[in-house]
């Protein structure tokens, strides 16, 4: 089988679910088991053998290019669509297509870039053979009202209908968000304005006729959308469970930062730290994600939580479940609990 040549990387969302970590970075920037999601992305694409890579982004797309300009990944060539207004995600991939400049009849690799996917994508590109547009990656779940529901022909293999995000039974297929897709069957539909490649994009290839296969592949799979997803991604990379989706050379000793600073008795517990931190002594963080510059005082404790870059967390202060903002200081004394997005004073 020859691998695919190229991919398209979607990382233009808003990520307003994933708030108030977005209001200073795109979520593909937020790290999974320590290491940005972007990254893990374009690093498992290459051992995959793609060698060209168009990042589809808008918002925020100058912090974009200048992390993979800082981290290249040798033998990879990545490329910034850069929308200036969002084009959405149908808007984004046939401008990233025209960046991309591939031939009609080449399979061109699509990832949604905000998942980690341990599937056979190789498997999936070789579905999609002479006579074939697309291809969609597929999986059964139990609740598929966050996802799109896939219906295929009584064959098993054609995709005769695709509704976003609707209720259904338990094992209904969703589109698990990889596409292969013949670049050609795109040429022309670009309209310069806001296009939803779910909603719009697709079901109307379906209805013109385009011939759209499902691929099924329940392997691990996870929807980084939320702070909580972020977290349970993270728990899953270091401790093994998510080693399929992620890179060959994915060290799970990179979840801690070689600069960062532990003091006496300090516990951390399945939990990454990002550069510049410092956990003070008798201080416990479990579970939770610590990026650059973070301070956690003395005998402070930290559950299941995100913290922003240079968050402060004082002497003997507690927190729990929460999401917290770049530059946020949590007082001595005070109690950060709960899972809303909201922020102690800064």
């Amino acid at each position: 089988m020859t691998p695919p040549r190229a991919a398209v990387l979607l990382v233009g969302g808003l990520g307003t679910r994933m708030h108030p970590l977005t209001l200073t970075r795109p979520k593909h920037l937020l790290p999974v088991g320590g290491v940005p999601v972007l990254e893990l992305q374009l690093r498992r694409l290459h051992d995959l053998g793609v060698r060209a890579v168009v990042l589809a982004t808008a918002r925020h797309s100058g912090l974009v290019a200048d992390h993979v300009a800082s981290h290249p990944v040798e033998g990879l060539d990545v490329l910034v669509s850069d929308e200036g207004t969002p084009l959405g995600t149908g808007g984004g991939l046939l401008a990233a297509l025209e960046v991309l400049d591939a031939p009609d009849d080449e399979p061109v690799v699509v990832v949604n870039g905000d998942l980690l996917t341990g599937h056979d994508l190789g498997a999936q590109v070789a579905v999609c053979s002479p006579g074939t547009d697309i291809v969609l990656h597929v999986r059964a779940v139990d609740d598929p009202t966050p996802f799109g529901t896939v219906d295929v022909a009584v064959d098993g293999r054609r995709v005769v209908g695709f509704r976003e995000k609707v209720p259904g039974p338990p094992g209904t297929l969703v589109n698990a968000g990889t596409y292969v897709v013949r670049a050609g069957i795109l040429r022309g539909r670009a309209t310069g304005v806001e296009q939803s490649w779910e909603r719009e994009v697709l079901p109307a290839l379906i209805a013109d006729g385009a011939v759209v296969l499902a691929h099924r592949d329940d392997a691990w799979f996870a929807d980084i959308g939320s702070p909580d997803a972020l977290l349970t991604a993270t728990r899953a990379a270091l401790d093994g469970t998510a080693r399929p989706a992620l890179p060959a050379d994915y060290d799970p000793r990179s979840a801690v930062a070689p600069d960062v600073v532990i003091g006496d008795g300090a516990v951390l517990e399945a939990s990454t730290i990002g550069a510049g931190a410092h956990v003070g002594g008798s201080a416990r963080v479990r579970g939770s994600i610590l990026l650059a510059d973070v301070r956690v005082g003395a005998r402070a404790v930290v559950v299941d939580s995100v913290l922003g870059e240079g968050v402060t967390v004082a002497d003997g202060a507690v927190v729990r479940h929460r999401a917290i903002a770049d530059g946020t200081h949590v007082p001595r004394g005070d109690t950060a609990d709960g899972h809303d997005e909201g922020s102690s004073s800064p």
